[in-house]
């Protein structure tokens, strides 16, 4: 089963895989110190960017956007979402390439269950550009019938279920 980093030579994924744990990391930190002025709870909302990603309630999201303008940390939120267009870019790569590590030092079920999850991890990136350009939409109060929160939503949980699998996959293969 071919994976997706055929083309990288196996004496190299270890240097390119610190590479993409560090970017990976650096853009979580930065993620962090943009987004921390937006988590306040005002009236009762948790008022996160992470929380509007998985709201299920059109009302919620109008919320967040209205406590977020009046606090005038709007711009915080845009910015926070430009920067996890980098981040959604670097963290499936980098769960990618630990699984086609760990699949190669394996054979049977577990090398076939690395791959795959290799291959399936890299869907969290178009999802992650989907729901971050539905995001900065309802941000800057564009109005499009496909900008559901209940959308936004149902996508960020499947790209949160890859990512978990992928994780739960590289935790049990590394510690067990």
């Amino acid at each position: 089963m071919s994976n997706p980093y055929f083309w990288l030579p196996i004496d190299r994924q270890e240097l390119v895989v610190a590479g993409l744990s560090m970017t990976t990391t650096v853009l979580m930190v930065a993620r962090y110190v943009i987004g921390y002025p937006l988590r306040t709870r005002l009236a009762g909302v948790p008022s996160r960017v992470v929380a509007m990603e998985i709201p299920l309630s059109l009302q919620r999201t109008e919320a967040r956007i209205r406590i977020w303008r009046e606090r005038g940390v709007i711009q915080r939120a845009v910015l926070k979402t430009r920067l996890d267009f980098l981040f959604l870019l670097f963290y499936p790569a980098t769960l990618s390439l630990v699984c086609v590590m760990l699949a190669q030092v394996e054979s049977g079920a577990s090398a076939v269950a690395g791959i795959t999850l290799s291959w399936s991890v890299l869907l969290c990136i178009p999802i992650g550009l989907t729901t971050n350009s539905m995001i900065l939409g309802m941000l800057r109060e564009v109005r499009h019938p496909q900008l559901s929160p209940g959308y936004v939503a149902l996508l960020r949980l499947l790209a949160f279920f890859l990512a978990v699998m992928t994780l739960v996959y590289i935790a049990f293969m590394t510690f067990v």
